[in-house]
């Protein structure tokens, strides 16, 4: 068993994102005796002031960043390695010449950060001879760790890979930058879908073998509460971050169209809440809406223990695998959402009605009236949504399993 664990995150535990890593922190702090955790992003003077509470055996390591002028002047130092990556990743690349070109500049930005950070990192790495090497994402922390392992062939770390990180057409490029590099690079590579494992085997042929399933979790946290009046609302909820990709507008777009009463209770702040906001304000009287804005993981948790949930409701456009309908399903809620990424994996005849991506308001209000009068609005249907979260996305089964395949 390794005593240290090297953990590269984007920013946690710094700020507000990255909250599902609040689910698999304590695991891996079980196992380790040390978990350093290293964000990758160079954060704000604000996001620092915003630490969550981390177990007593993980520390966070920063790295100071540096201006551009000063990458540029490394170049000559560590222009073999530089070299490498390129002939890795970029010269290889399925996208036309005049696309290479065009993305040199981006490439070699990142690459030049990359060094500085392994050169940050040497005193940290080197003094600790047993350890693991873990990045939660496919860019930037294993681009980090990939960099290194050019140099110090010994090095063997293990990646999880999601959506943006993954999925080509995400990026403005039209290319997830480093992808061909990082696979080549790591021990395993880890997608949180089946999906997820498809795209990137057919994507990356030559590495199918390293690339598996590795499902994440939610604990079990409890049984939403049953309604103790029949008579009351519907009361559908949505979670996520507030930005257009998650299409929050179709869900309004929706309830303008229902004529029973409805309370909507959306959890999660963002960019798109003036617009969803001004939306609202048009929604019939039958239709009661509540918009608190950023909760925090715990917050939410408490809601769903606190207050009866008919419908969770999920309209986004792309996804890699929801921990929002995770979390939902872990208590025994029914799921309404659409067939992108990996969800299909979660929303089954089990647990939902999976709905196609490009859907209507007017579809979807059919779909939210067939099911008020179905099988799936009853108790029993909350314990079959319940049982298949327990198979299939438990926390504690799932982490130890990652645990003690991929990092012991």
């Amino acid at each position: 068993m390794h005593q240290t664990l090297f953990f590269l995150t984007q920013s946690y535990p710094y700020g507000k994102g990255e909250t599902f890593i609040e689910n698999e922190i304590d695991f891996l702090c079980q196992k380790f005796k040390h978990v350093i955790i290293i964000p990758v992003a160079d954060l704000t003077e604000q996001e620092k002031q915003l630490k969550r509470n981390l177990p007593p055996n993980a520390t966070v390591h920063l790295v100071k960043s540096i201006s551009n002028i000063q990458l540029l002047l490394s170049l000559p130092f560590h222009i073999g390695t530089i070299a490498k990556a390129f002939f890795y990743d970029l010269f290889p690349a399925r996208i036309s010449f005049l696309k290479k070109l065009m993305l040199v500049r981006s490439h070699l930005k990142s690459l030049l950060w990359a060094v500085h950070f392994n050169t940050s990192l040497d005193k940290l790495f080197d003094q600790t001879n047993d350890a693991s090497y873990y990045s939660y994402w496919m860019n930037d922390g294993s681009l980090i760790l990939s960099v290194r392992k050019i140099s110090k062939k010994a090095l063997e770390f293990v990646v999880r890979v999601h959506g943006y990180d993954l999925y080509h057409d995400r990026s403005s490029s039209g290319l997830v930058l480093f992808q061909q590099l990082n696979c080549r690079m790591a021990k395993n590579i880890l997608p949180i879908s089946l999906n997820g494992k498809k795209y990137l085997s057919d994507f990356q042929p030559a590495f199918a073998s390293k690339i598996h399933t590795s499902y994440l979790g939610v604990p079990d946290r409890g049984i939403n509460p049953s309604s103790t009046d029949p008579a009351t609302d519907l009361v559908i909820v949505s979670c996520s971050f507030m930005h257009a990709l998650k299409r929050i507008h179709l869900i309004v777009e929706t309830l303008m169209l229902l004529d029973n009463k409805v309370t909507w209770i959306h959890l999660g702040g963002g960019p798109e809440m003036p617009h969803i906001q001004a939306l609202c304000e048009k929604l019939p009287a039958n239709i009661t809406y509540q918009l608190p804005g950023d909760l925090s993981n715990t917050d939410i948790i408490d809601f769903y223990l606190q207050n009866h949930v008919d419908l969770f409701i999920h309209m986004s456009e792309t996804e890699g695998i929801p921990v929002a309908i995770m979390e939902a399903t872990s208590f025994g809620i029914p799921v309404l959402a659409t067939d992108v990424g990996g969800v299909g994996e979660l929303v089954t005849e089990q647990t939902g009605i999976l709905v196609s991506a490009d859907i209507t308001p007017a579809a979807v209000a059919q779909e939210i009236k067939r099911f008020m009068s179905s099988h799936m609005h009853t108790a029993d249907f909350s314990i079959s949504v319940r049982n298949y979260w327990n198979n299939n996305f438990n926390a504690e089964k799932n982490y130890n399993d990652f645990i003690d395949t991929y990092l012991q």
